[in-house]
C-alpha cells in the first residue's frame, strides 16, 4: 500500500500530472460557470486522448475536470441567475436576487467555501470507506454482482420521475444497443445485419460524443443562445463568510451527510441531492418564506451538498464499478481504454490508480479554492466568452475522437447517427441520463447473468436461492414499485391526514 501511495504521489506532483490538475480544474470551472457548457463536455472530448496518457493522470485530469465544473456552477448562478449546471439551480434560486441587492459578494464567498466544505471531507470518507467495501464486494459470485446491477438499473429509473414511462423507454433502448456486436460468452453476433464495423459493438466514447456533444451544439444553434453577462457588475475581492458559517452548523453537517449518501446511490447525483437537501433547509428553517428572495442559507445547504455528491459517487465506482453519477461514465471508459476494469479488483490489481485519483482529486479542490478566491473579480469576465465561438472547435474535435477511438470513418458515421438519436430523445423527452447510465452497466449485467447460469446448478433459480443475491434483487424489486406507485401513495397518504 505505501508503495503505491508513493508512486500515485510521484505521479501527482510531478510537472505533467500538476499541469492536469490544476489546469483541468480550472478549465473545468470556467465551462461550469458559463451556462450552456458543462465540465462534461471537456471530459467527453478528452477521452479520445487518454490511449496516449497514463491512467491514472487520466482519471487526474478528468477527477480535476469534475471538481471544477461542480465549484465552477456557482458563478453563473450568482451573476446572472442561470445555472452554470443542473446541481447548481438552487443557487440561482438565492444567489442572483443577494446580487441584484448588491452582495454578489458575499453570495460568491459563501458559495466558494462551502463547495471546499463539501468537496474535501467527502473524499476523505471515500478513500476511507472504498477499500473495505471493495474487499466484502470481491467475496461476492456472479449472482451477487448481477442483482447488484439490477438493482443499480431500477434506481437509475429513478432520474426520469416526471415520466417513468419514458423512462423505462430509456433504459431499454441502452440495453439493445448494447447487444450490438458479439456476445461476451461464446461470441456470437448480434444485431451487425452482416456489417463488420458493428462486430466490435459501439463504442461508448463514439456515444458520448454524439449524444452529449452533437447534440448540445445542435440545440445551442438552433435555440441561438446568447448569454448578456452586464447584470454582473463588478465583483470585489474574497471576504470570508465567518458569521453565515457559524450560523448554519447543523445546516452543513445535515447537507454534507445528504450529499454523501445520495452520491453514493447510482443514478441520483447532485441534481438530486441538491434539491432534497433545498428542499429539507427551506422547510426545517425558521424563516422559509425569505427562500427565493436571498437567503444565504439556501446556498450553503446546496453548495455542499453537491460537492459532497464527489465524494459519495466514487464510493461505489472504486469499490464495486457501478457510477454513482453521470460523470463516473467517463471514469469508467477512460479505465476500459486501457483495459483496467473497475470493481472490486481495482484495488488489489492497480491499487496506484486509485491512490493518484484520491490524491488528485484533493489537490485539485484545494488548488479550485485557491482560484475562486484569489480570482474572485474576474469572474465576470468568465462569463462573457462568447460559447458560440467554441463550438466548431468542440464539434471538430468531437469527430477527431470519434475517428481516433474506431480507427476508421465508421466512428464519424456513428457519433452523428447517435447525434440524431439523441435530438430524437430531446424532441420525445425520453431523458438520457437513465440511457447513459445503463449502456455503461449493461455489458457487465449480462455477463454476470450468463456467467451465473453456466457455473451454477439450477438455472434462474441459484439468483434466489443465494442469500446476498435475493437481498438485492427484493430491493430492486422494492425500488421498481416505488418509482411507479411511491408518488400515488403519498399522495393518498397526505389526502387521509389533510382529513
Amino acid at each position: 500500500m505505501s508503495e503505491a501511495m508513493a508512486i500515485a504521489f510521484a505521479k501527482v506532483f510531478s510537472p505533467l500530472g500538476l499541469i492536469y490538475v490544476i489546469g483541468g480544474g480550472v478549465l473545468g470551472m470556467i465551462l461550469g460557470a458559463i451556462p450552456g457548457m458543462s465540465g462534461g463536455t471537456a471530459s467527453i472530448i478528452i477521452l479520445p486522448l487518454v490511449y496516449k496518457m497514463d491512467p491514472g493522470l487520466a482519471l487526474a485530469l478528468l477527477s480535476a475536470i469534475y471538481i471544477g465544473s461542480t465549484s465552477g456552477g456557482c458563478i453563473g448562478s450568482i451573476l446572472l441567475g442561470i445555472p452554470g449546471t443542473g446541481s447548481s439551480i438552487p443557487t440561482a434560486w438565492e444567489g442572483f436576487p443577494m446580487s441584484k441587492r448588491g452582495e454578489a459578494v458575499r453570495a460568491l464567498s459563501i458559495a466558494v467555501v462551502c463547495n471546499f466544505i463539501g468537496t474535501l471531507p467527502g473524499l476523505i470518507i471515500a478513500m476511507l470507506v472504498s477499500q473495505p467495501l471493495a474487499a466484502i464486494a470481491v467475496q461476492m459470485g456472479q449472482w451477487e454482482y448481477f442483482s447488484l446491477l439490477l438493482l443499480a438499473v431500477t434506481m437509475v429509473v429513478a432520474l426520469a420521475k416526471d415520466n417513468l414511462g419514458k423512462g423505462f423507454v430509456s433504459v431499454a433502448l441502452a440495453l439493445i444497443i448494447s447487444c450490438v456486436g458479439t456476445s461476451p460468452i461464446d461470441g456470437a453476433a448480434r444485431f451487425t445485419f452482416g456489417n463488420v464495423y458493428l462486430r466490435g459493438g459501439i463504442s461508448m466514447i463514439v456515444i458520448l460524443l454524439g449524444i452529449n456533444a452533437g447534440r448540445m451544439i445542435i440545440e445551442a444553434y438552433a435555440k441561438n443562445k446568447v448569454i448578456d453577462a452586464s447584470v454582473a457588475g463588478k465583483v470585489s475581492r474574497f471576504k470570508f463568510p465567518k458569521e453565515d458559517l457559524a450560523r448554519n452548523k447543523l445546516n452543513i453537517v445535515r447537507s454534507f451527510l445528504i450529499g454523501v449518501i445520495t452520491g453514493f446511490l447510482p443514478g441520483l447525483g447532485g441534481g438530486v441531492a441538491s434539491m432534497v437537501c433545498y428542499a429539507m433547509e427551506k422547510n426545517s428553517s425558521k424563516h422559509p418564506e425569505t427562500f427565493g428572495h436571498g437567503e444565504p442559507d439556501g446556498i450553503i445547504a446546496n453548495e455542499v451538498t453537491n460537492n459532497a455528491v464527489i465524494g459519495g459517487a466514487f464510493i461505489p465506482l472504486v469499490a464495486m464499478g457501478i457510477p454513482g453519477s453521470g460523470a463516473m461514465i467517463y471514469f469508467i471508459t477512460a479505465l476500459s481504454i486501457h483495459g483496467i476494469g473497475v470493481g472490486p479488483m481495482l484495488f488489489r490489481e492497480h491499487p496506484d490508480v486509485v491512490y493518484l485519483l484520491y490524491i488528485s482529486s484533493i489537490l485539485a479542490a484545494i488548488a479550485i479554492l485557491l482560484a475562486q478566491t484569489l480570482g474572485m473579480p474576474l469572474f465576470p469576465m468568465l462569463l462573457k466568452v462568447p460559447a458560440h465561438y467554441l463550438y466548431p472547435a468542440i464539434i471538430a474535435v468531437a469527430f477527431i475522437g470519434s475517428f481516433l477511438n474506431v480507427g476508421n470513418l465508421s466512428g464519424i458515421v456513428m457519433s452523428l447517427a447517435f447525434c440524431l438519436l439523441g435530438m430524437g430523445m430531446k424532441y420525445f423527452e425520453i431523458p438520457e441520463g437513465p440511457f447513459m447510465m445503463t449502456y455503461i452497466l449493461a455489458n457487465s449485467m449480462e455477463t454476470k447473468l450468463r456467467q451465473g447460469l453456466v457455473n451454477g446448478y439450477n438455472g434462474f433459480w441459484d439468483f434466489l436461492t443465494r442469500p446476498i443475491s435475493c437481498a438485492f434483487l427484493v430491493l430492486a424489486l422494492i425500488s421498481l414499485l416505488y418509482n411507479l406507485f411511491g408518488d400515488k401513495i403519498k399522495a393518498k397518504l397526505s389526502k387521509k391526514s389533510a382529513n
